[in-house]
């Protein structure tokens, strides 16, 4: 990696592309303190992550407004070998462990800016921690939305890395070996076998078996069951007893959407409570049957073929994936849901791998002993290798693509996987009448957007699985002369595109989009049905930066005075009242996501949606802008 000045201006770029995000974080000098050294701590923990790199002397310009949507620009560090040296000495001693960081002061136009690349710890190295906090509190861990502290669980995670115990290893108290069913153990044998792997573990007899795979451990001379032996392969008695809620529960709910009425919000369940290889083979059986099929009998033949309407590989690998990775220790079910249009699988756990790698090679296993027989019988994937062999199974079918959604602050993890063919043939007619060579990427952004009216770089990457930088470059290109088919609105964190006039008048004139508040003519003009100051992407007044307002959206009013008055009492402390005050006042004067929120009152966009916007709209003191799509990456929160 070669630093200079097109380096770190590139890198500058990508800032005000997609805000501070998993790899790049910006800082002026003078926080050189315990802020710089979490990141620091937090580049060097993430697994899988590879480091990230560090800007000191780049700052948001000041007179940016209050949802960040000035640039980043460089303010220079006025002393850089003497902060260079600090920093460097820093990370020799205030880790548990030295951390020695490639540092590079790069001259720009502006000041000096020092680039500093943070390798991530070797996995016999983590935890990285600080030892003015001590653990787990020194340990801090890398996501999109910045630095966060660390829990028990990450230390189980690091340790888990190292070969040290994890949490499915645990012995199980009180359980025996009268707790193991023998016919689970039939079961592995019969799917190990089929594999074609493992010969030699075949001759194994049952108690040798169970300790080689870690299902149990020798206390006091006696095999006791481990967590992953339990839930392996035992008895459903000792699965009720030990893990009465880690079951899986499969749902059928009619429509598109969750119904909140809980006697009208399902037409089937079934409750799946076994060791886990007969688990996910009734959880697979369920949804296979309960599919819509079709049916074709080739010539010659006098037996049928059912077609179904997704490759089965793709369902078992999102059950396998939602079994083999949960968090055991939340006491919930893994939730198999199949709607009209899609199944979603939720699952408690968040994903250990930063959003941007899922897909890529490389796993980070939450139950490894688990994983590992998962693998050893071939019922998943290559490690780290499932959600991009999902994605490619569905781009072969012609399916909608995949969405995962990963939320570290619920602790949850979402597969949403698409039941309904991409392009149709009037998808097909219409992007090729576009009259652009278009990628298989562009088109599925191209059609995302004529079906939900906006898209972002985030958005992108889930669909696609780029990184962000291949996502940014279709974008651009998607925005630039003479393609023209996307615009560019909002900045940095809030950077969003939206179609523009030649999108528009590409479209069959019965095709809406939604958002857009008329219809668009031949010539590509947008006929507003709104109100001088709405936006036609929202409906509602546009979108927010500094001093004016304009049909486009491009610009419109700032937060009123009292508004600001009401931000500034609240501060860092506020109680609920107070917050829930503020959160009603700034949704009654526009629709506003839970970043933008995030961003005026100082919060994390995690903790405000668990501690307040959902339980409001719960509670009929907010609305949703989209609410038949509440997990819209779109979704915006208003006052009903």
């Amino acid at each position: 990696m070669r630093v200079d000045a097109e380096f770190v201006q590139g890198l500058i770029a990508e800032l005000n592309e997609l805000g501070e995000h998993t790899r790049v974080e910006a800082k002026t000098s003078s926080e050189l303190g315990k802020a710089a050294l979490e990141t620091v701590c937090a580049f060097s923990n993430e697994p899988n992550l590879g480091g990230g790199h560090l800007l000191l002397g780049v700052a948001k310009e000041k007179n940016t407004d209050l949802f960040g949507k000035q640039p980043y620009v460089v303010v220079g560090v006025p002393d850089p070998e003497g902060v260079s040296a600090e920093l460097a000495n820093r990370c020799a001693t205030e880790f548990n462990r030295p951390i020695r960081p490639r540092i590079t002061p790069v001259k720009l136009p502006g000041g000096v800016v020092i680039h500093v690349f943070v390798e991530e710890a070797r996995p016999e190295d983590k935890p990285i921690i600080l030892t003015r906090y001590g653990s787990p509190r020194g340990i801090f861990r890398r996501t999109s939305e910045g630095d966060f502290k660390g829990t028990d669980e990450d230390l189980a995670v690091f340790y888990g890395e190292r070969g040290g115990a994890t949490y499915d290893r645990e012995i199980v108290r009180g359980a025996t070996l009268d707790d193991i069913d023998p016919d689970a153990i039939r079961m592995y044998r019969k799917l190990l076998e089929e594999s074609g792997r493992s010969a030699e573990v075949l001759a194994f007899s049952d108690r040798e078996l169970l300790e080689a795979l870690g299902a149990v451990q020798k206390v006091d001379g006696d095999l006791k069951p481990t967590v992953a032996g339990l839930l392996l392969f035992g008895t459903r008695l000792a699965l009720r007893r030990d893990f009465a809620m880690m079951r899986a529960d499969y749902l059928r709910v009619p429509g598109t959407k969750w119904v909140e009425d809980a006697s009208n919000r399902y037409e089937a369940l079934i409750e799946i409570r076994d060791p886990l290889f007969r688990a996910l083979l009734r959880a697979e059986t369920a949804v296979l049957d309960d599919l819509p099929k079709k049916f074709n009998l080739p010539e010659d033949s006098l037996q049928r073929q059912d077609i179904l309407p997704l490759p089965r590989k793709v369902l078992r690998e999102a059950i396998v994936n939602a079994l083999m990775h949960r968090d055991y220790r939340v006491h919930g079910p893994t939730q198999i849901i199949r709607f009209a249009d899609r199944i979603e699988i939720h699952n408690p756990g968040y994903s250990l791998k930063p959003p941007n790698q899922l897909g890529k090679p490389g796993s980070a296993n939450r139950n490894p002993t688990i994983a590992s027989v998962f693998h050893d019988t071939d019922l998943a994937e290559t490690k780290g290798t499932g959600i991009g062999t999902m994605r490619r199974l569905m781009e072969n079918a012609e399916l909608a693509p995949p969405m995962f959604e990963s939320e570290r602050g619920e602790n949850r993890f979402v597969a949403h996987i698409p039941l309904t063919h991409f392009l149709s043939k009037d998808d097909l007619a219409w992007l090729d009448g576009i009259g652009e060579e278009l990628s298989a990427h562009e088109r599925v952004v191209l059609v995302h957007v004529r079906d939900e009216g906006t898209i972002n770089n985030e958005a992108v990457r889930k669909m696609t699985g780029l990184d962000s930088l291949a996502a940014s470059t279709l974008l651009r290109r998607l925005c630039s002369l003479p393609v023209d088919l996307l615009s560019k609105e909002g900045g940095g964190n809030a950077t969003f595109y939206r179609p523009t006039a030649r999108f528009l008048a590409s479209l069959p004139d019965d095709v809406t989009v939604p958002g857009i508040g008329g219809s668009h003519t031949a010539k590509g003009e947008v006929e507003s049905q709104g109100s001088p100051g709405k936006s036609p992407m929202s409906g509602g007044e546009s979108p927010m930066s500094p001093g004016k307002s304009s049909m486009s959206g491009d610009e419109s009013p700032m937060l009123p005075e009292e508004l600001r008055e009401l931000v500034e009492r609240i501060g860092g402390k506020a109680d609920d009242a107070a917050m829930r005050e503020a959160i009603v006042r700034l949704c009654q004067w526009h629709p506003i996501s839970a970043r933008e929120l995030a961003e005026i009152v100082g919060r994390r966009a995690d903790y405000l949606n668990g501690r307040y916007l959902r339980p409001m709209v719960k509670e009929g003191a907010l609305a949703l802008t989209i609410p038949d799509k509440p997990r819209s990456r779109f979704q915006k929160y208003t006052t009903p």
